[in-house]
């Protein structure tokens, strides 16, 4: 009983002894007046007394039949509710005045760091590889992360400079390789005429086609030129037509319409003397007369049409709907390889820029229109420069 009685239960609490029955062992009178039951079991405690105003817990004896309960008034144990909400309040309280504080430092540590990283990727993710993340005072992680985010873009950009570079070259070797073809045919037609001229002794028309043939394979040994002149491009398709219209006298004639003021600008070579050599090839004979039509002028603008007209049956539905499609209409024995020719390379020039349209005239005949947007002066003056790079520039 002696650490019970340490205990403080207030004023009307108190420490006792009952016996196996719940009976009280002393201050029975106390226990009588306020209706107090000792019997606790069943439960750790219970409320009793008048109005319920006692909680009665205790515990049984080992050693005999008794039991040892506390009686403490409800009184004692609401004092200290007061000084508990006190507690809750201050706690509330500091947890609002430090809330500003926490959001402030997580962003500061947290959301803003993240935030610059997702604004970086929405840049890089619109094709801007120069973006970099700039240092500042952060948390350990995310000055790792920051570090690791600029490295790898850096490499990805040389690796993409890489790329590009390689396929430019690539793109290089190819539009020369283009340009380098020479249709043997003509080559061999070329000789065959300058034979029958020294037949019959035409030496004025030899020496013209001599000179001629000298000029047109000089332009086709110009391969180190992405572009020339619409100029330079128009005389050697004149030059061309000059050939053959020495090889069909009768059965060929021509006109070109190009207005002065577009002379100088810029065209990828044999563009225009392609698609006449192609005219020649399939629709002139020695059974009736093909007239070729060649204009030039200006789009809007934005850069040169280019239409080729002639006189002839036009080109044959399956052929046309090939060529209007982009399809492949060699076959394999290298027929209409120069219309191919000049489809690549201007793809290779121009991307989706640049239109080829074929199609058969009213009166038959085929037409072919190209549309080349204008390219930079510079790129006709250099020689060497590349078709690639200057479209990307």
């Amino acid at each position: 009983m002696v650490p019970l009685n340490l205990i403080d239960f207030g004023r009307n609490g108190t420490a006792l002894l009952a016996t196996e029955h719940y009976e009280a062992m002393a201050n029975r009178t106390f226990i009588r007046e306020n209706r107090i039951d000792l019997n606790y079991t069943g439960t750790d405690y219970t409320l009793t007394g008048t109005n319920k105003q006692f909680l009665v817990s205790g515990g049984q004896s080992a050693k005999g039949h008794f039991s040892l309960v506390a009686v403490i008034p409800d009184s004692v144990i609401l004092e200290n509710l007061p000084f508990l909400r006190r507690i809750v309040s201050f706690i509330s309280l500091g947890a609002l005045v430090l809330l500003p504080f926490i959001l402030f430092l997580l962003r500061k540590t947290v959301l803003t760091p993240i935030n610059r990283i997702m604004t970086a990727m929405r840049r890089i993710e619109d094709g801007n590889l120069d973006v970099r993340l700039t240092h500042r005072t952060s948390v350990l992680e995310f000055e790792m992360m920051n570090h690791t985010f600029n490295r790898m873009i850096s490499q990805i950009q040389e690796l993409k400079i890489n790329v590009l570079e390689e396929q430019l070259k690539h793109q290089k070797a190819e539009l020369r390789h283009l340009q380098l073809q020479i249709n043997p045919h003509f080559f061999l037609n070329s000789l065959n005429i300058i034979y029958n001229l020294a037949v019959v002794k035409n030496f004025a028309l030899i020496q013209e086609m001599s000179l001629c043939l000298v000029q047109y394979f000089r332009f086709m040994f110009r391969s180190n030129l992405t572009f020339v002149t619409l100029k330079d491009e128009m005389e050697h398709t004149l030059n061309y037509l000059r050939i053959q219209e020495m090889r069909f006298p009768e059965n060929l004639t021509y006109e070109l319409s190009v207005p002065e003021r577009l002379m100088e600008q810029a065209v990828p070579p044999l563009v225009i003397q392609t698609f006449v050599e192609n005219t020649i090839k399939h629709a002139v004979s020695m059974d009736r007369t093909i007239r070729i039509t060649i204009g030039v002028e200006e789009a809007q603008g934005s850069g040169l049409l280019i239409r080729i007209r002639d006189t002839g049956k036009g080109f044959p539905e399956e052929v046309l709907a090939k060529l209007q499609l982009e399809m492949d209409i060699g076959g394999g024995e290298g027929r209409h390889i120069g219309i191919w020719n000049v489809q690549r390379r201007l793809r290779l020039l121009y991307r989706d820029e640049a239109r080829i349209a074929f199609s058969n005239g009213p009166d038959q005949g085929a037409v072919v229109e190209i549309f080349i947007p204008y390219a930079d002066k510079d790129e006709v003056q250099g020689g060497e420069a590349d078709a690639a790079l200057a479209y990307c520039g």
